[in-house]
């Protein structure tokens, strides 16, 4: 079978490097065109008549970007995944060693993978994990240019250790929210429309999300739970291990949400920029694009 490759060389521990990659999918059966996403990889997306299979090989962000440069397209994308985090695969049940993983894909059926939209007045934004406002884009905020990428490890503990601080420091705020017409507007530290389980240092907010029913997994966060994640996440720091509190978590299509106080987004790794010419307090709209990506695996 022919493949496209696109790789990220520096993610997790960079102990796959072209060669062995190459060595390792000639062995499943695959015929390897490489890219490096540190050079003009989406060339090779545009020729896509070259392979029958698409493969991200990197972290959450490499796997976004594939994903989105993919959709609509005919081709699947198959996910190796070599990042810290790691939380696109992981929602997806992909679990095991890269030789292992790749073993299956030929005979795997294939699945849908639903992508995020999120309007703005100025413009739209696409995601594959989720988007939310409060402690998790303060937390993105905070992190720099390494963003939540590097989640293992003491670089894993020092984002626990931020987020520990930034909900210890979390006041509720007014937001207005509609889920499929309904009403949902309160008081929140946190809310979360998520596509995957997972958000940040591997946080599984949405424990039953599926990243390719159709629906996003809206996670609204206030003062009583944000005891609760915080407790959690002190365990997760002190312990390492710690079982996630159950969250209030309500489905749907089309999520409508402002900030009365003009509160930043992310979405994904990003943090939304307002542009000087809008204003920060105007409704975004967030949808739900379903089987938008065909996947392998």
């Amino acid at each position: 079978m022919r493949a496209t490759l696109i790789h990220n060389p520096s993610a997790g521990d960079a102990e796959l490097d072209e060669s062995a990659l190459k060595e390792m999918l000639s062995e499943a059966g695959f015929q390897v065109r490489y890219r490096s996403r540190e050079e003009d990889w989406k060339k090779g997306l545009r020729d896509q008549e070259k392979s029958e299979l698409v493969i991200a090989a990197g972290g959450d962000g490499t796997v976004t970007r594939v994903a989105l440069e993919l959709e609509g397209a005919d081709i699947p994308l198959a996910i190796l995944p070599l990042g810290t985090a790691n939380n696109v695969a992981r929602a997806l049940g992909l679990v095991g060693s890269a030789q292992e993983i790749a073993a299956r894909w030929k005979a795997a059926q294939p699945r849908a993978l639903d992508i995020g939209v999120v309007s703005a007045s100025w413009g739209e934004y696409r995601f594959i994990e989720s988007v939310g406002g409060g402690v998790f884009a303060r937390l993105i905020a905070s992190a720099g240019d390494d963003s939540l990428r590097l989640m293992t490890g003491a670089k894993g503990d020092r984002a626990l250790a931020v987020l520990e601080d930034v909900l210890e420091e979390a006041k509720p705020s007014r937001w207005e929210i509609e889920l499929d017409g309904r009403d949902l507007s309160g008081d929140y530290v946190a809310i979360e429309a998520m596509n995957t389980r997972f958000v940040g240092p591997k946080v599984p907010l949405a424990p039953d999300a599926d990243p390719g029913d159709g629906l996003l997994d809206l996670v609204l966060i206030g003062s009583k739970e944000r005891r609760l994640l915080l407790e959690y996440v002190g365990r997760r720091l002190r312990e390492a291990a710690a079982e996630m509190p159950e969250l209030p978590v309500e489905r749907g299509r089309h999520v409508r949400l402002r900030s009365v106080e003009g509160l930043p987004l992310h979405v994904g790794d990003d943090v939304v920029e307002v542009p000087r010419d809008h204003r920060a307090d105007r409704p975004y709209d967030v949808l739900i694009k379903p089987a938008a990506v065909m996947l392998r695996g």
